[in-house]
């Protein structure tokens, strides 16, 4: 990407630098100085050995996807590389555009503190309305090569059938450059306006140079003050997921708890697959699956993230559940989580002594 990059940084600045100097009277050799070709051959010689280089440090790093290359390429196990393109599964056109959005303004908007994937739609109309104006300046245009790359890749992306959260940072560094051009232009229109002042007009249309606030001293304060603001959502977002970590994750109070009272003569049922791993550290062997409680004589009920179907369940059950333990997420990682216990009707032995 870099090279491409550099590589449309030079072929800009050549055709702007063609334009400027079309239809002046200029000699051969100031001609050859001042307009170089648009499009070297060296230059597309060098871009495309920068891409076999890249292959090649590939291969050193990774040999056997040239040395085994059949295993490398299998699609049916994690054996090989390319099963994690079978394994994240596609969606049809119409559920890929609906992904695109709910994506973008879902897991990326909330993964990015709300404030920087709201600024790269932004700047991405504003780089669109400047393309249909011919108004492109060349920082413009080399924000324009970003947004080919990260909109298809948040495109590729979003088609996934399986997706999560780290599969889009890949798309960060993106995000991250165009937001940094946002802070940047806002910076420097606010630094320019805030320049100009030199004083409260009078009604007279003159200046009081006395009385107003130094416009040098504006120019300094209110960029910084700007670049507090806008950075201040994801300063706080930050410092809340900082504290959550801090407070720790709700299962991990779960097991806590479980490891001082769980009696192993109880059966663990539970509901959401998020908590097999604390069970297994325990060594408890639990059933996944709320509706077959009673066939034990005692059960012990785990409930993560209570929805519309464990409400169906209480309600249905509640009269013989007996709420043990609750572990809040409010200000923790994690979700809720309640703990039931269960003990079914004695039954009889059968021996007909009355025991």
């Amino acid at each position: 990407m870099v090279p491409a990059a550099h590589f449309l940084r030079i072929f800009y600045e050549r055709y702007k630098r063609h334009k400027l100097n079309a239809g002046e009277n200029l000699g051969k050799n100031e001609k050859d100085f001042l307009e170089p070709k648009i499009i070297d051959k060296n230059e597309i010689i060098n871009l495309v050995l920068s891409g076999v280089f890249a292959l090649l440090g590939f291969l050193i790093g990774t040999p056997y996807a040239l040395l085994d290359f059949k295993t490398f390429s299998r699609t049916d196990g994690p054996q090989g590389a390319f099963w994690q393109f079978t394994n994240v599964g596609s969606v049809g056109f119409e559920t890929h555009v609906s992904k695109f959005f709910s994506e973008s303004f879902g897991r990326v908007l909330v993964d990015t503190g709300y404030v920087v994937t709201p600024v790269y739609f932004l700047v991405l109309g504003f780089l669109i309305y400047r393309i249909v104006k011919k108004k492109t300046e060349r920082e413009e245009f080399a924000l324009s090569f970003v947004y080919v790359v990260s909109l298809f890749l948040l495109w590729y992306l979003s088609g996934f059938k399986n997706n999560r959260s780290h599969y889009y940072f890949v798309i960060y560094p993106y995000l991250a450059v165009t937001f940094g051009f946002f802070c940047a232009f806002l910076h420097n229109k606010i630094k320019s306006w805030a320049s100009g002042w030199r004083g409260i007009s009078r009604r007279d249309g003159s200046r009081d140079s006395e009385s107003a606030p130094d416009g040098k001293l504006i120019s300094k304060i209110l960029p910084s003050a700007f670049l507090v603001i806008i950075m201040s959502p994801l300063f706080v977002n930050s410092c809340v997921n900082a504290y959550k970590y801090h407070n720790n994750d709700t299962r991990v109070y779960l097991y806590d708890w479980l490891i001082e009272n769980y009696d192993p003569i109880e059966k663990l049922i539970y509901n959401d697959k998020v908590l097999k791993d604390v069970f297994g550290k325990i060594g408890i062997n639990g059933v996944k699956g709320l509706n077959n409680f009673d066939d034990y004589q005692k059960a012990l009920v785990v409930i993560y993230e209570p929805g519309e179907d464990e409400e169906k369940f209480l309600k249905k059950n509640g009269s013989v559940l007996r709420e043990v333990a609750f572990f809040d997420s409010k200000w923790k990682l994690g979700s809720d989580i309640v703990v039931y216990r269960y003990e079914g009707p004695t039954k009889s032995s059968g021996c007909g002594c009355g025991k």
